[in-house]
């Protein structure tokens, strides 16, 4: 490999190490994806099996159930060949503060405020730590929303999502579980910290 390839290569490198701060809590949301595939399919299920009955109940009236089928048929896919993941995606927003989960597909994405993604790194390379703060806070809040309020984003159809569920109890549980996941994660870092790892495997 010649010093041009090289150069290449560690151009290529230090653009996504670059482009990977704007995902912070990224391991988190792929953590989750099993929790939130478990509780997906238990929800999926539920639906499928009243449509089993009402299926059966029109069938033995002499009534069409076409419609009911056809949900059962892509309820059946969802639950057996789509499993739902967690998305994060930068999108234009007025409002830096805010943040929203919306399920699209087989995903729940969750979306920031663009403007915060392009200042996470500064024109001189350094890191801006407040806006990785506010990043890391509106994250984890609508990850929150994610696995604790599942099946209420199943049924939103709303590109709002997480802000069509407007309970002031699911806005604390959310924020809860959000201040104990940054929590848990500076605990981490405290550990590694604590026992000299910090300078060996980072």
């Amino acid at each position: 490999m010649d010093s041009k390839r090289k150069k290449e290569i560690r151009s290529m490198a230090q653009e996504i190490e670059k482009e990977s701060e704007r995902y912070q809590l990224i391991h988190a949301t792929h953590a989750s994806q099993s929790l939130i595939r478990e509780a997906v399919s238990v929800y999926f299920k539920k639906e499928y099996d009243k449509l089993f009955e009402a299926v059966k109940e029109r069938t033995i009236k002499g009534l069409d159930c076409d419609k009911q089928q056809k949900r059962m048929a892509e309820l059946d896919i969802l639950r057996k060949k789509m499993g739902f993941h967690v998305d994060v995606v930068y999108v234009g927003m007025r409002d830096e503060d805010s943040a929203r989960a919306v399920k699209i597909e087989n995903a729940f994405v969750i979306y920031l405020p663009k403007s915060l993604g392009d200042r996470i790194v500064r024109e001189n390379g350094d890191f801006d730590y407040e806006v990785i703060r506010k990043v890391r806070c509106l994250m984890a809040h609508e990850l929150g929303h994610i696995v604790l309020h599942t099946d209420d984003l199943l049924k939103t159809e709303s590109t709002q999502g997480s802000k069509e569920v407007l309970d002031e109890e699911k806005e604390m549980e959310a924020q809860y579980f959000g201040n104990e996941l940054i929590e848990l994660r500076r605990e981490r870092n405290r550990k590694i910290r604590h026992d000299g790892g910090a300078e060996n495997l980072f």
